[in-house]
C-alpha cells in the first residue's frame, strides 16, 4: 500500500480526538481489553438470546426494555472473534 497524501487528509479529517498512550505496550493492552470486553459481551447476549427464546421471549424486546436503564450498555447476538485478540495479544507480549 502507498501513501496517498489525498486520502491521509480526507481520513485526517474524520479523527475528532487522538489519545496518546504512555507507550506502545499500553496502547496494545487497552486494545486487547477493549476486543475481550466487546467478544465477551456480545458471547453473554448470544447465550441470553438463547435463553430468551426458550422462554418465548423476543431478545430486541428485553434489549429494548433493558435500554431506558441510564448506564446500560447495549450489546446484540452476533459474531464473536476474528483476528484482532490474538495479533493484539502478541504486540503487548513482545
Amino acid at each position: 500500500m502507498r501513501y496517498d497524501p489525498q486520502k491521509t487528509t480526507v481520513c485526517a479529517g474524520l479523527i475528532t480526538a487522538v489519545y496518546k498512550a504512555k507507550d506502545i505496550k499500553t496502547a496494545e493492552a487497552a486494545k486487547v481489553i477493549e476486543n475481550i470486553q466487546r467478544d465477551l459481551n456480545i458471547a453473554l447476549m448470544n447465550e441470553l438470546a438463547i435463553i430468551f427464546h426458550k422462554m418465548g421471549l423476543d431478545t430486541k424486546a428485553v434489549l429494548e426494555a433493558a435500554s431506558t436503564k441510564w448506564n446500560f450498555h447495549r450489546y446484540s447476538p452476533g459474531l464473536v472473534g476474528g483476528h484482532c485478540i490474538p495479533v493484539d495479544l502478541r504486540g503487548v507480549g513482545n
